[in-house]
């Protein structure tokens, strides 16, 4: 059937901005028959051009789009013959007589009278892409050849081509010993563009028996199609996004990126849970290559650091195999950055956003010359002295403080300024080239850099179990980052060398002010703090893939990495001041009515001085936590015959070295008061006033080390050095036990070797004599030797759908901020991590048994569907725990410790649906999702005993009985829900996202009443872009986050202000009073009647606006 040719009237004059705005709307008409021949017999001559271009939208299944008043006014001259000569050719002939110049936009064909730009016809084009076999297995050495012009190449390590054509249209022939032979039509290779080309060999019946298969050519959907496959064909299970799929996101960094995964929830907005288990029982990958922690106090990534514009994809490994680490139960995160491209590009980008407070007071302590380039200031920094003295030694020598006191830079560090809140501002620039040499030998580069400057302003509430103190405020928060990548790779014959460079910088400060009132004192006090973190993190990684033996069959990988990461915490700044005590009414009565106080009405006095160090004075809190990590590998992998080469022999060798130190110091600022003044005078001065650098040097106001825990009588560990040699061997074997079934499965061995060495400070007394500290301090040795075996099944049921059965044993062993004695002070939650000693045991390693069945089917490239069921036993699981709850005067504390057991268990599921099916217009928008449902308990305080059964004959009988506690694992959630639309098409472009975590308990305790829980928001993001100009080389994109705006509410379950349980009071049948504790009928989920809000938290709705332009 021929196609019905659609003619096209414009009015006369019109231009090519018209042509192609109609080339457009053709894109959106109905899709036609298209079984018409693309190749055509035809003689003519003395026929209008237009007459001429009309026979041949007749004779084929092209749209010809054009002016007919222009086209009528040329006549073709000389008679051409045509015999089955592709349409490429006819215009070419055409364009020998008149002048035209045409655009091919697949079945769409646009003609305009004139000559094509000297750059349009001499540009080459190219045709790049991959060719595998069935399983997705990259095919070496398989011929591509460009029919009729007999020009050819071979694919490289990774199955990879490339290829330099003119402009034009094609038939691509590619090849492989062994397999059918595939032939593309309609190849269309456009002047300055990459075209890509993936294809997919499959094996015949008989090893040299020759078939040929034809089909037309198809564009390759999109990333999300690679990582299908991928996930079809990879032997663990793995879940992920592509570069594609963030950018049609409303995210700034790989945080955002990871809550839209199947399984995974974000805490405080960087660190991850996996399956309802907490950030220590995951790992983190860049590169390939394990990641340091980030943290001083806890086995954590901040993934808020690393931007998501320079990621090219995230994948999650939920199974393991004998080559990856021990050391994941819930997911191994790898992170991997932009890869080479297939042709050159320079790309700018530019862009803003703000919130409703842009341009509104912002308060802060004063801002360092180095903040907005995310750097350390010498403002911030500890002086040498400090170092060189005795300062941190000894308290009581008037001199040396001084000096010290003199020698800490910039006056008024402890004063309030006011700024105003700038519009946000983000920059990129990125590169990339590749060259190829005659023998196919590739040289490929590709770089980034990108700065971001965000500010923004939060209103928060903070309640101590209605006990000690109640807090009303405002943060504001100064971000600044900027990042940079730098990779090269270079391909020659069976070889590839990649050398991947990565570097990222952030400085983050939050400042609070607030008001608050201490319930247990009776008095009211003001205050302000300022909270200020610098992450560095530098990878390098250099990596070989190589293809040895007679048919490059055998697989040799190896790899080299760096990791550097520091987390500097520099001059942290806490400032309050106490008004009388009484000397505002604060006697209320229970029911938490004191949150109803109006702290605009007080105008009272208060004191910023204090001299001693249990008063709670005004402190300067610093730390650093430096950690390398140094890694080494080689994989190998040689099939078991030459006849069978899917079934393989793995094995390999993996050296993780680590080093890591941590230091830190707590500075607190008190009046050296000598009696010759009242202390009276002390209330209602300023505090601008009283911490003056010319008050300092007078020696009036000085600095006294209060060490790292919550008084200076706690002197225990503040600091550590440390060091890991973890050696892993694995073996085993990935093969087919039949045509359906693939089993992959071995055994990894690791020798882990653990040294830590606590940093003890010693102080003095008056005399200059060592004075009394904690001396429970202990040094740490760990040796360990552990055998991790790890098998899966994956059943081939139809050619696109999987049945998956995975059985793994994983580590969690204790970190180097778990191990040892120490305390940790962590700023912004004001809590003190108390490490070793202190009445507890230092931790020991976990063990974990996981299984894991999965159903996962890929209708077509860019869907997927999949639902998952997953069983974990912890043996000894570690957990950080509550230890002491608020008073008057001692901070919350926490430490890490082995419970009894624990178990995981759940559901997952996971899909990608295109609305094709109602249309063709329909085929870009697609519905995606994922949930999770999840169920965990962990045991503790196991106690036996006797109970009473009966009693008969004056003898009681007894039986022995167990009973122990259970709660939820720290950070689960029992369920997580993602689902979005979102729509790409020729120009316009938009996403719906939608998120919801369920409660989780984010502060475990032995008593539940303490134990901190979050409530669940609702997030819901919106994203709309627009491309443009030539090519749609111009962007412009608009990103709206959180637009319902939920608090962020932490609340005690089941709690009132006066204590357990809603109570209900009533009276027996005897007419005795009695009290009930209610049952919270919403169970752990936050209910307003029945839950104690600990902390409340209300952000602002925020925009953003870009424009990119690619070169």
């Amino acid at each position: 059937m021929k196609a019905k040719f659609r003619k096209i009237r414009l009015l006369s004059g019109c231009n090519l901005i018209k042509i192609l705005c109609v080339v457009l709307f053709q894109l959106f008409i109905t899709a036609q028959n298209s079984n018409a021949s693309n190749r055509f017999s035809y003689v003519t001559a003395e026929l209008s051009l237009k007459e001429f271009i009309e026979e041949l939208g007749n004779q084929t299944d092209y749209n010809f789009l054009f002016n007919e008043a222009e086209l009528q006014s040329v006549t073709l001259k000389k008679t051409i013959s045509y015999k089955n000569r592709p349409i490429d050719d006819v215009l070419k002939d055409i364009n020998v007589q008149i002048p035209i110049v045409y655009t091919f936009d697949k079945k769409n064909i646009a003609i305009r009278l004139g000559k094509n730009k000297p750059e349009e016809s001499s540009r080459p084009g190219k045709l790049s892409g991959h060719i595998y076999d069935k399983r997705n297995a990259p095919l070496l050495f398989a011929n591509v050849v460009i029919e009729k012009l007999q020009k050819g190449t071979t694919t490289g390590l990774n199955g990879d081509y490339n290829m330099e054509l003119s402009p034009g249209i094609y038939t691509v022939s590619f090849s492989y010993l062994g397999y059918i032979t595939q032939r593309i039509t309609e190849v269309t290779v456009k002047a300055g563009k990459t075209t890509m080309l993936d294809v997919n060999l499959q094996p015949t019946s008989e090893a040299l028996q020759e078939v040929t298969i034809t089909s037309n050519f198809k564009i390759r959907v999109n990333t999300v199609a690679a990582l299908n496959v991928i996930r079809k064909n990879e032997v663990t299970a793995i879940d992920g996004i592509t570069h594609d799929q963030i950018t049609l996101a409303p995210v700034s960094n790989v945080a955002e990126v990871l809550k839209r995964i199947s399984g995974l929830n974000i805490q405080k907005n960087k660190y991850v849970a996996i399956r309802g288990i907490s950030e220590r029982y995951n790992n983190a990958m860049m590169n390939g290559v394990l990641m340091p922690s980030t943290e001083a106090n806890r086995r954590n990534y901040s993934f808020d650091i690393i931007p998501s514009s320079l990621i090219s994809s995230v994948v999650v490994n939920k199974t393991a195999s004998p080559k990856l680490t021990a050391e994941f139960t819930g997911g191994l995160v790898n992170i991997n950055t932009i890869e080479i491209p297939s042709e050159n590009f320079f790309t700018i980008k530019v862009g803003t956003g703000g919130s409703k407070n842009t341009f509104g007071d912002f308060y802060a302590l004063p801002r360092h010359k180095n903040d907005y380039w995310a750097l350390n200031s010498d403002e911030a920094k500890l002086p040498d002295i400090f170092y060189s003295t005795v300062v941190t030694s000894n308290r009581y020598d008037v001199t040396k403080r001084r000096e010290f006191s003199i020698a800490m830079p910039g006056n008024g560090r402890f004063h309030l300024n006011k700024y105003k809140q700038m519009p946000n501002q983000s920059y990129e620039l990125s590169f990339g080239r590749v060259s190829e040499s005659a023998n196919n030998n590739r040289f490929g580069m590709i770089g980034a850099i990108t700065y971001k400057n965000k500010q923004s302003k939060e209103d928060y509430m903070h309640d101590a179990t209605g006990s000690t103190e109640y807090i009303v405020g405002n943060k504001y928060k100064f971000m600044s980052s900027w990042g940079g990548i730098y990779n090269m790779s270079y391909t020659f014959k069976a070889n590839k060398i990649q050398l991947k460079n990565t570097l990222y910088q952030k400085l983050h400060t939050s400042n609070s002010v607030y008001d608050g009132l201490n319930l247990y004192v009776g008095n009211i006090f003001r205050g302000f703090s300022e909270q200020r973190i610098i992450n560095s993190l530098l990878q390098n990684v250099l990596e070989g893939e190589h293809a040895l033996g007679k048919n490059k069959k055998i697989r040799v990988n190896w790899k080299l990495g760096r990791s550097g990461y520091t987390r500097d915490q520099p001059n942290n700044q806490l400032m309050e001041g106490t008004a009388k005590v009484n000397a505002v009414d604060i006697s209320f009565e229970a029911g938490g009515v004191y949150r109803a106080f109006d702290f605009s009405s007080v105008n009272v006095p208060y004191r910023y001085l204090y001299t001693t160090v249990t008063e709670g004075p005004p402190y300067d809190y610093h730390s650093k936590y430096n950690e390398k990590r140094y890694t080494a590998s080689i994989d190998f992998e040689i099939p078991l015959s030459n006849k069978n080469p899917d079934n393989k022999f793995q094995f390999g060798y993996d050296l993780n070295i680590r080093n890591a130190d941590f230091i830190q110091y707590r500075l607190g600022v008190l009046y050296d008061y000598k009696g010759f003044e009242s202390k009276e005078s002390w209330f209602g001065s300023a505090v601008n006033d009283l911490y003056t650098q010319e008050v300092f040097n007078e020696g009036r106001l000085y600095y006294t080390s209060l060490y790292s825990g919550t008084s200076g009588a706690d002197a225990a560990g503040n600091g550590y050095e440390a060091e890991q040699y973890l050696h892993a061997f694995y073996g085993g074997l990935d093969f087919y036990a039949t045509k359906k079934l693939h089993i992959s499965g071995g055994l990894r061995i690791e020798k882990n070797k653990m040294e830590q060495e606590v940093k003890t400070p010693v102080r003095k007394d008056e005399d200059g004599n060592p004075e009394s500290v904690n001396q429970n301090v202990n040094n740490v040795d760990v040796d360990d030797f552990d055998l991790v075996p790890s098998v899966n099944f994956i059943y081939e049921l139809t050619p696109k759908t999987n049945l998956r059965a995975s059985y793994f044993r994983s580590l969690a062993r204790p970190e180097f901020t778990e191990l040892g004695t120490y305390s940790y002070f962590d700023f912004e939650d004001r809590i003190t991590y108390r490490i070793g000693g202190f009445n507890t045991k230092n931790v020991v390693q976990t063990t974990i048994d996981n299984a894991e069945l999965r159903w996962e089917f890929y209708p077509s490239s860019g869907e997927s569907f999949s639902v998952s069921a997953f069983y974990k036993y912890f043996d000894k699981p570690i957990e950080v725990t509550v230890v002491s709850s608020s008073s008057s005067s001692v901070a919350d504390a926490a430490t890490y410790s082995n419970l009894e057991k624990a178990y995981n268990y759940g559901l997952e599921f996971d899909f990608r649906k295109s609305f094709g099916f109602l249309g063709k217009g329909f085929k870009n928008l697609y519905l995606f999702g994922n949930g999770s449902f999840i169920w965990s308990r962990i045991f503790y305080d196991r106690v036996s005993g006797l109970e009473a059964v009966k009693e008969e004959g004056g003898i009681t009988y007894w039986k022995e009985i167990t009973t122990e506690s259970s709660r939820m694992l720290y950070g689960q959630t029992p369920y997580i829900i993602n689902g979005g639309l979102n729509y790409k098409g020729t120009h316009f472009g938009g996403s719906l996202t939608y998120n919801r975590v369920g409660p989780r308990i984010i502060m475990p305790h032995y008593d539940d009443m303490v134990s901190q829980w979050e409530k669940p928001r609702n997030l819901l993001g919106l994203q709309l872009r627009y491309s443009f100009l030539k090519d749609n080389r111009a962007e412009l994109k608009l990103n709206l986050s959180d637009l319902l705006n939920e608090n962020i509410i932490i609340y005690h379950n089941n709690v009132t202000p006066e204590g357990r349980g809603r109570k209900e009071f009533g009276l027996d049948e005897n007419g005795q009073g009695i009290v009930t504790i209610l049952n919270d009928p919403s169970g752990d989920s936050y209910d307003s009647e029945y839950d104690f809000v600990k902390k409340r938290y209300k952000k602002q709705r925020s925009f953003s606006l870009s424009f990119k332009y690619r070169f």
